[in-house]
């Protein structure tokens, strides 16, 4: 073998192992400065492999090959495979149940009736009566004045009558009467040509006066209320130093001072010089009027009974519980255009007391609505049925339970306010927010491609990648958290204003009136069905979903932390690579020099190397030639 085929072979030899040598000390340098988060060194690394690449002399040397691999491993990773099937099925049933939880909560939940609950309020609200007048010769009370009672009759809708050619049998039967009498429309002009008739609207009136009962010519009681003094404030005009004590015993109330006991009782008499003689020796009692020569009305400031809240007239001798409605005597129907059809009541408000009775024809003379039987067919009026003027005192109220000052109102006053209701529709629309969150929950679903790091490899992702997927697993993890306090504070709010309105229910602060029947409260609680789908749904589930984000949460805190190290700048980094080049230069020198040495050590001249006659040799020293080429060109680039 020539001079020449041996230096290119010792020189193969002695640059193989020193790639090597390189090899593994990029490795170890590389690895070093990934523990220390710094990517300055893999971005170089990088640079200058992928220059060999672009002068295709990196699939020549295995050594290289190898290099890249061990890289291309190391590269920031993305997983490009679709969210776990289970993480997904899970959000998605969460989130229909929470929809379902949702409407249910909000819009399913019926509030009780509050009429009776209003009624009482209105009981306590009315100002008391200080006077009461009677009026022969006039519809209209003066001013400061209004009406005793006020009923309201609700007037006839249009209609047509085609019932004429009807025998009795037929209408006596609801289907046939229906068919030839229709509501709500005049009879059309064929109808008319058959001899139907149009029953014209009559419009409501207010039914407001009296008679004797006996074709007496009508009268009008008004009555003076002081709409400033009510019965409600009774504790706070106890407290004042001057101040007006009416009633006694337990029946016993306080008035602002100046202001004279109220009316108490009212009633007619047909013994005159009994009543007249009774308020002659003391006219703070009351007073008498002659409404007739048969009749007088009397009304008395009785020591002994609560005063008068409300008044009112209706037909039997009971006044519905709910007193807004009108009561209609049992096995009687109104009449068919009536615009409103009464009903005869189950219950009773059995709290009023009656004053007087009248028969339905004189009631209706004195109210000039006699002239209906005439007018309307089927409408008749009935001497034999009984309407009756009622009244009520306020409902009494324990002492204690008024109890109150400016820092904390009473129960009393509590339950007057309605506070508790209104805090409890408060609480609905405020559960109406929790849409909130579920459609943030909605827009999870929506893939982002920042979420899709692996957690694993963050180590060589940019800062501001990390703080945007700590930023998003905060939102979801405050999503959650939001559910979980909404309906928590729902449970622990709503069983609060139950409790306080049956504590006050249960005191017997209400004395002459049954407490529980004013409002269902317990009718706002929730099944227990509900309850269990709230536990497990709203806080069991949202509590494992917080649990998860956390996790994930924790899971990045210490890479953001790592990163958050000093890193080598790249002008560093230079002035050390410089200083790397320039030792490896020395290097090179004396592996130069120990190159010749072995050179010489090995060259014989006298030295004859057989032939080889094998297929391939000829290709062997072919590619020794272009490796010693490539390896002496790569050294001068370098």
């Amino acid at each position: 073998m020539s001079q020449e085929n041996v230096d290119g072979s010792i020189d193969f030899v002695i640059r193989s192992s020193k790639e090597e040598d390189k090899e593994n000390d990029f490795n170890v340098k590389y690895r070093q400065h990934q523990k220390k988060g710094n990517g300055l060194f893999y971005k170089s690394f990088v640079q200058n492999l992928s220059l060999l690449k672009s002068q295709k002399q990196l699939a020549s040397y295995p050594q290289f090959v190898f290099i890249d691999k061990f890289t291309t491993l190391r590269k920031p990773q993305i997983k490009n495979k679709s969210w776990n099937q289970w993480d997904t099925y899970l959000g998605i049933i969460n989130l229909v149940c929470l929809l379902i939880f949702y409407f249910s909560l909000v819009f399913s939940k019926e509030y009780p009736n509050e009429e009776l609950y209003d009624q009482f309020i209105f009981n306590q609200n009315q100002g008391i009566i200080e006077d009461i007048i009677v009026l022969n010769s006039s519809i209209l009370c003066p001013s400061e004045y209004e009406s005793l009672f006020n009923y309201n009759w609700p007037g006839t809708s249009v209609g047509c009558d085609c019932t004429q050619k009807l025998s009795p049998s037929e209408i006596s039967s609801q289907a046939v009467f229906t068919e030839n009498f229709k509501k709500e429309r005049q009879c059309e002009q064929s109808e008319l040509q058959r001899g139907c008739k149009t029953m014209f609207e009559i419009k409501e009136k207010s039914l407001i006066l009296l008679n004797d009962n006996n074709y007496s010519k009508p009268f009008l009681l008004c009555a003076k209320r002081n709409q400033n003094v009510s019965l409600r404030y009774n504790f706070t005009y106890c407290q004042l130093e001057n101040k007006t004590i009416c009633g006694s015993g337990e029946q016993t109330y306080c008035l602002p001072p100046e202001v004279e006991c109220p009316i108490t009782e009212i009633g007619f008499n047909t013994n005159f010089d009994n009543q007249n003689s009774k308020f002659k020796d003391n006219p703070k009692l009351g007073k008498s009027f002659n409404v007739s020569n048969r009749l007088q009305f009397y009304y008395t400031k009785n020591q002994t009974f609560m005063p008068i809240s409300q008044i009112q007239i209706t037909e039997t001798e009971a006044v519905c519980k709910l007193n807004s409605q009108n009561n209609i005597s049992p096995n009687r129907s109104d009449y068919y255009l009536m615009k409103i059809q009464r009903k005869n009541c189950q219950e009773n408000d059995t709290q009023f007391k009656i004053v007087s009775r009248i028969n339905e024809d004189q009631f209706y003379l004195a109210n000039n609505l006699l002239y209906l039987n005439r007018s309307l067919s089927y409408f008749k009026t009935n001497s034999s049925i009984i309407w009756s003027l009622q009244t009520k005192s306020y409902t009494q109220i324990k002492d204690s339970c008024q109890f109150g000052s400016e820092d904390k109102i009473s129960q009393y006053e509590q339950f007057i306010r309605k506070i508790d209701l209104e805090d409890y529709r408060t609480l609905r629309q405020v559960n109406s927010f929790l849409i909130i969150p579920i459609l943030l929950l909605i827009l999870k679903f929506f893939h982002l491609e920042i979420e899709d790091i692996d957690l694993n490899k963050l180590k060589t992702i940019k800062r501001s990648k990390i703080i945007v997927l700590l930023t998003l697993r905060f939102v979801k993890l405050s999503i959650h958290l939001s559910i979980s306090a909404l309906v928590l504070n729902y449970d622990l709010k709503l069983s609060q204003y139950i409790e306080h309105f049956t504590d006050f229910i249960n005191s017997q602060c209400i004395v002459t009136e049954l407490a529980s029947n004013i409002y269902d409260f317990e009718q706002l609680s929730d099944s227990v069905l509900f309850k269990v789908s709230e536990v497990l749904l709203a806080i069991i589930v949202q509590f494992f979903f917080c649990l998860y984000f956390l996790l994930q949460i924790c899971k990045i805190l210490p890479i953001r932390r790592l990163n958050t190290q000093r890193q080598i700048s790249e002008h560093e980094f230079k002035q050390q690579n410089q200083q790397n080049n320039q030792q490896n230069n020395q290097q090179n020198d004396q592996s130069n020099n120990q190159q010749r040495r072995i050179a010489n050590r090995f060259y014989k001249p006298t030295q004859v190397i057989p032939d080889r006659e094998s297929e391939d040799s000829e290709d062997a020293h072919i590619r020794e030639d272009q490796n010693n080429n490539q390896f002496q060109e790569m050294g001068q680039q370098k």
